[in-house]
């Protein structure tokens, strides 16, 4: 009973918060940011996908812990309100749920500030109203308590203020509204192209918008976990049943990587789709639970570093004539080891993601580049470039 239950609420918060509606898909932005990035390779298309994201979104901090933080304040404000007023714990579970309740329907920024500060002020109505000495004593613990408490929420504001006042997003939107978005359980795909600032599920949503953009008579799955630990869902498809996750940055992984990555055994796996009409019209995006995998994979990685290498040399060009003996610019590539199979497209785009990382620190001095190294050093991979003489 008690997996029945975690499966079903599992269901219902990475539908809720990843699986993209039809206005997404049918975005203007979106629909020509997918024309921009599709190519007549499925490997191409996927690797142009995870790079964008790579290049253009960057992790957005403050909608994941300082919204944490607020709701610390906030459900502490709660159980002390509870606890004074000694409201019974059916009671206290019904104010617990409509908070839950306005999280997912994205009324939190009302229902935080406005609850808590009505319960607040009618608290401290009821405690003057009473005229009874033995409360004041009780009555300075308290408010210096609640005091704290909401100062912290307060503070937890301005400081979001003062960050998002200068925020210039990729269009003429409101400059309140992304204070209201961070408290948001779920953004349109519009919004994160906006922003260009996401969490984990945004990402999923935008990478699924565009899949279905590009492969609209496909499949697009949804791989995650859920634990007390944390959670995280990224966005997959299948080619010759075979998972590729393309989860925030390059490179594209497969299950195996993917689970190394994120040090787990098993996952979750949902399947999404386009609904049609009689007329073949898209209708809605169905989204369901697909299936539980289970993996035991090597904790050690062997790269083969010379393919990986030869791949990399042809991304580029790279005439690999350098006669040097020390290189003149070494990168290691952190964790990059565990990503590693003998797959086409994971290949492909750990070469694309090096050639990122090289255009990145050498600039324009990168196109001077004759010879690159691979090496592996434990699950690190180290990038050796030998730049000619200018």
């Amino acid at each position: 009973m008690f997996n029945w239950l975690k499966d079903k609420l599992k269901l219902c918060l990475f539908k809720i918060q990843s699986r993209p509606s039809l206005n997404d898909v049918e975005n203007e932005k979106v629909v020509k940011l997918a024309r921009g990035l599709k190519c007549e390779s499925k490997r191409e298309t996927l690797v142009n996908i995870l790079e964008w994201q790579d290049r253009n979104i960057g992790g957005w901090v403050d909608r994941w812990y300082v919204f944490l933080v607020f709701y610390i304040f906030l459900l502490m404000s709660y159980l002390i309100l509870i606890s004074v007023l000694r409201i019974s714990f059916s009671i206290s579970v019904v104010f617990l749920v409509i908070l839950s309740i306005a999280a997912i329907l994205n009324l939190t920024y009302l229902i935080s500030v406005s609850v808590p500060l009505f319960l607040y002020f009618s608290y401290i109505a009821w405690l003057i109203a009473e005229i009874n000495p033995k409360f004041a004593i009780t009555l300075s613990k308290i408010s210096t308590t609640l005091a704290f408490l909401f100062g912290g929420m307060i503070t937890v504001f301005l400081y979001l203020v003062m960050k998002y006042t200068h925020f210039n997003p990729k269009c003429d939107s409101n400059k309140l509204r992304i204070l209201l978005d961070i408290f948001r359980f779920t953004l349109p795909a519009e919004q994160i192209i906006n922003y260009r600032l996401a969490v984990c599920k945004d990402y999923a949503k935008l990478t699924a918008s565009l899949l279905f953009n590009i492969f609209p008579n496909s499949r697009v799955y949804f791989i995650g976990f859920f634990s007390l630990s944390g959670s995280h869902i990224a966005a997959a498809v299948k080619i010759n049943d075979k998972y590729y996750v393309l989860d925030q940055k390059l490179p594209v992984l497969t299950i195996n990587g993917w689970m190394r990555r994120w040090k787990r055994k098993n996952a979750d796996v949902y399947v999404s789709e386009l609904l049609k009409d009689s007329e073949g019209n898209p209708a809605g995006i169905a989204f369901s639970r697909h299936e539980k995998i289970v993996l035991s994979y090597p904790s050690e990685v062997q790269v083969n570093t010379e393919k990986l290498t030869e791949e990399v040399s042809k991304l580029l060009e790279i005439p690999q004539t350098s006669e040097k003996e020390k290189p003149d610019f070494e990168i290691c590539m952190q964790n990059f080891a565990l990503y590693y199979e003998d797959d086409e497209i994971v290949i492909y785009s750990m070469a694309r993601a090096i050639k990122l990382r090289l255009e990145n620190e050498l600039c324009s001095n990168f196109e001077n580049i004759e010879k690159i190294e691979i090496n592996q050093n434990g699950s690190d991979l180290i990038v050796l470039a030998y730049l000619r003489q200018v």
